[in-house]
């Protein structure tokens, strides 16, 4: 217990404002130490923290994205999306455009060097005496790799995915992260669809067989 006027202002003072939370990569907390403000961070604000948002079961995946792909950089992390895949049959060389997966869970975006992207929350202000200088809201940094929470049966079908053509993401709507996710089917296209031609294309180009001791075909 210290007299309030000799702790600095960037310390925390409250328990619960440091319970449950980690410290920042590579800081020691020394015995007796304070905790400081910058240094106890939750697993959303750490950099290296995406593992730590994994449920139980789920895998960590990355698919690369762009100012495009990422929707103008509006794919931020608790976000969910769906993926598309754009390709092309090699039969027929027809168009294929559909859904294989929905509502997968964003974990973190991620720029150059593994900068975390900035949030909608955050704000760049200018000094500047000129009344009509243009003031940036909510500016973010646009990712080019996305951190995905995903099943095992998912990180083979976005592998899947990237062979065969393109991935493309689409926004889901807040108001349904908690609804259950559901087939989708309008008479053109449907995940369930999508997914048995994706494993047809798969079966044609490749060949698995199973081996018995001493086989090496």
């Amino acid at each position: 217990m210290h007299p309030a006027k000799i702790v600095r202002p960037n310390v925390f003072r409250k328990p619960e404002d440091v319970l449950n939370k980690f410290t920042a990569t590579n800081y020691t907390v020394p015995p007796n130490s304070y905790l400081y403000v910058g240094k106890v961070l939750t697993a959303e604000e750490m950099k290296d923290g995406a593992a730590m948002l994994l449920n139980e079961g789920e895998k960590m995946i990355a698919i690369n994205t762009n100012l495009r792909s990422s929707l103008a950089a509006q794919i931020t992390e608790g976000s969910y999306i769906d993926l598309w895949l754009s390709a092309v049959a090699k039969e027929d060389k027809k168009p294929v455009i559909g859904p294989f997966l929905e509502k997968v869970r964003v974990i973190g975006t991620y720029a150059t060097s593994s900068q975390k992207s900035r949030p909608t929350t955050d704000t760049v202000t200018r000094n500047s005496s000129d009344e009509q200088q243009p003031v940036t809201i909510g500016a973010n940094v646009v990712p080019q790799t996305i951190l995905l929470a995903v099943k095992n049966e998912q990180i083979a079908l976005i592998q899947l995915a990237e062979k065969l053509g393109t991935i493309q993401v689409a926004g889901v709507s807040y108001k349904d992260y908690g609804k259950t996710t559901s087939a989708t089917d309008n008479g053109l296209w449907s995940v369930k669809g999508m997914r048995e031609w994706m494993m047809a294309e798969l079966s044609n180009t490749f060949q698995v067989h199973e081996t018995t001791k001493g086989d090496d075909r």
